[in-house]
């Protein structure tokens, strides 16, 4: 992902990222950064205070980026359409549940190239986590040319979530107890768009996988 102006690069010790759709569940942290985490103590859950989480970060599934992924529905087809996956948007009177989990600044480069429709911001004064944390936190905030596709996507009746994803977030969400999944509920509006049975697929994937992780 592109620097971006307002990222705010990190100084001193390594950083912490707030995750809050796929990056919840320890497992899919774990295959983001390619090791297995310390759930003991540089893993907890957490809140963002001043967001509210909504379906608004969009792609073009026929995009032709061989480094991107995209995807397929069952038949293996790819259709025409604007894939929306979660994001957060600024919002005084809300905040969103998640989990915060601490990474090296080679790992944080490479979260930032994953998330390649969003920008890193750090929001370490508006993070509550009952962990100890010593170091800066950082989320990631979809661009705006992410929240366009969805807006255009939605208007035309082409924007789609993926339903491997949708069950993926909300797995995470569940494996840390039916007091964060209740407020993931609570705290993220209710898709616009219609839910289909689309699978990722990535740069190099031989096979269709049904892991729908963003």
């Amino acid at each position: 992902m592109p620097a971006s102006p307002d990222v705010v690069e990190t100084v001193g010790g390594n950083p912490w990222v707030f995750g809050y759709g796929s990056l919840v569940a320890a497992g899919e942290i774990e295959r983001a950064i390619g090791r297995p985490i310390d759930a003991a103590s540089h893993y907890g859950t957490a809140a963002l205070v001043g967001y509210r989480r909504t379906w608004n970060a969009g792609m073009r599934n026929l995009h032709d980026d061989p480094t991107d992924k995209h995807y397929e529905l069952p038949d293996g087809t790819r259709p025409d359409r604007t894939i929306s996956a979660l994001g957060i948007e600024p919002d005084q009177t809300s905040r969103v549940n998640g989990v915060v989990f601490r990474v090296t600044r080679a790992e944080l480069n490479a979260l930032d190239r994953r998330e390649r429709r969003y920008r890193r911001i750090e929001c370490s004064l508006q993070i509550v986590a009952e962990l100890p944390m010593a170091g800066q936190v950082f989320t990631y905030l979809p661009l705006a040319s992410a929240t366009r596709l969805t807006t255009a996507g939605q208007a035309d009746g082409s924007d789609t979530i993926s339903e491997d994803y949708k069950l993926l977030v909300e797995r995470g969400f569940q494996s840390l107890g039916p007091d964060a999944y209740a407020e993931y509920l609570a705290s993220t509006d209710i898709p616009i768009s219609p839910v289909m049975p689309l699978r990722i697929k990535r740069p190099g994937q031989t096979a269709r996988s049904g892991n729908g992780a963003n």
